[in-house]
């Protein structure tokens, strides 16, 4: 089976939202609140914007959209924990979870990844619908931005199609938001996002 483009478009860049006790501090967002990418698939780069649009209801709570070259993301925090409903364009019932920032482990004190639980959410983009088999985990890390290491959080979403995984695992540092992603279909990373600036 064919890997899903629309995943692997600028998931990371939409990835700004924020609410609650503090999880904002890992995706910060404000009205009209502008983040700016450079963006690497294969052998073309760009330089790519995304934009806080409004606010959005999502399952009966306040979420928010944004928009980028990869098309419409909504976003809402639940207890929490940051869901995407929607990334680049792609859509998924129930939300899937991107990132959970409450109390995660050190790397080498996580579960393995294989062990993770397993969710089925419905797929779907402009083209066609499919269930998914969706596995995420948070651990701690450590991130270099403009030559300085900052703490950082890293999320791993795995979602599995006809056997085949594509695995977006994306670095969240604290009052940027999203600050790099790295996305594979399989074994061959398929696109590299790194922050350049925002918020």
């Amino acid at each position: 089976m064919r890997s899903l483009p629309p995943w692997a478009a600028f998931v990371t860049i939409v990835g700004l939202a924020g609410c609650g006790k503090n999880p904002d501090q890992w995706a910060p967002l404000a009205q009209d609140a502008e983040w700016t990418y450079a963006v690497k698939t294969g052998l073309n780069s760009s330089v790519q914007t995304v934009k806080v649009v409004e606010p959005t209801p999502i399952d009966g709570e306040r979420g928010w959209r944004l928009e980028g070259p990869g098309g419409e993301s909504r976003l809402v925090w639940r207890r929490g924990k940051l869901y995407a409903a929607a990334l680049g364009g792609t859509r998924f019932s129930p939300p899937i979870l991107w990132l959970d920032p409450n109390k995660p482990p050190k790397p080498e004190d996580a579960p393995e990844f294989e062990n993770r639980p397993k969710v089925r959410t419905l797929v779907s983009t402009a083209h066609r619908s499919f269930d998914a088999e969706i596995q995420s985990q948070t651990v701690l890390s450590k991130f270099r931005v403009g030559g300085k290491e900052r703490s950082a959080l890293k999320s791993t979403v795995r979602m599995t199609l006809g056997g085949r995984p594509t695995i977006l695992t994306t670095w969240f540092s604290p009052g940027l938001g999203p600050v790099r992603q790295e996305i594979y279909n399989g074994e061959a990373l398929r696109q590299m996002v790194d922050y350049l600036k925002g918020p």
